[in-house]
């Protein structure tokens, strides 16, 4: 019996909001994983879901066409499906993917419970990886010592990131860690440019 991903939306939305976006990258991954298995795939989305994140134009193609699949294959088992490729378009077009994410939510949620899936420990870690990583960033914001030959020292913005090996194990310290070098990346070319940023 094919199995998928149940989340509460409500939840989902606001933990993708307070995260500063990562945990509705994980919820974009359950997402994809629920598609592939209405079509019985059963291989690995990794390289879909980068594709996804980054690359803008694609995610207008994927809702499009994934939005097809979600409403053909739901059709075929007598379900039916709140959105349509149509309005997942122009959802995209209009920057609310959000929307997108919770509309195709509610269709997989409205499955029968049987064959709805909730990994609630992984969920839990990731929530928390997600609030450390977040609460990391915003700290590393707050400047107790601007150097004047470039760097800083912040509030204690690291130890968020120190703590998660400890409550959780090495892998997800790991992982977070990994998030969150590549935000204090992101932010670090926005704030001071690329080239002031430590590549000239």
């Amino acid at each position: 019996m094919d199995r998928f991903y149940k989340r509460k939306i409500g939840l989902s939305i606001f933990l993708s909001l307070i995260t500063l976006g990562i945990y509705g990258i994980y919820w974009k991954y359950l997402i994809i994983k629920n598609i592939r298995t209405l079509q019985k795939d059963d291989s690995r989305c990794a390289g879909e879901l980068l594709c996804l994140v980054f690359l803008p134009f694609y995610s207008l193609y994927w809702w499009y066409t994934r939005g097809h699949i979600v409403e053909t294959n739901f059709s075929k088992n007598g379900n039916s499906a709140s959105g349509t490729k149509y309005v997942y378009l122009v959802l995209g077009i209009l920057g609310l993917e959000i929307v997108s994410m919770a509309i195709i939510q509610h269709d997989f949620n409205s499955l029968p419970s049987d064959v709805l899936k909730s990994n609630k420990q992984n969920l839990k870690k990731l929530t928390l990886c997600s609030v450390m990583v977040a609460l990391a960033t915003v700290l590393s914001l707050i400047k107790v010592w601007q150097m004047p030959l470039g760097g800083s020292i912040t509030l204690l913005s690291m130890l968020p990131i120190i703590i998660i090996p400890y409550i959780l194990d090495t892998k997800w310290g790991l992982v977070s860690s990994f998030v969150y070098s590549l935000m204090q990346l992101g932010l670090g070319i926005m704030t001071e440019g690329v080239l002031s940023w430590g590549l000239s």
